[in-house]
């Protein structure tokens, strides 16, 4: 089924947050020193990582309108 463009934005944006709350919670873990740094940084890493390309996927989404 297919979804309009706005639908899929908002669902982007929604992913957007949640990968940024998880980092958030991650970087407490560190801070808290709840686990070793060693364990939680490449998690970390890649929730940043992850969070940029939805991010960029976003702007595409919204900017390359056809029409």
């Amino acid at each position: 089924m297919a979804q309009s463009r706005a639908a899929f934005v908002a669902k982007l944006s929604i992913v957007i947050e949640e990968v940024d709350e998880s980092c958030f919670w991650m970087e407490f873990i560190i801070d808290e020193s709840l686990l070793p740094k060693e364990r939680v940084a490449p998690l970390l890493a890649e929730g940043k990582e992850l969070k940029a390309i939805f991010i960029s996927a976003r702007h595409t989404t919204r900017t390359n309108r056809k029409s």
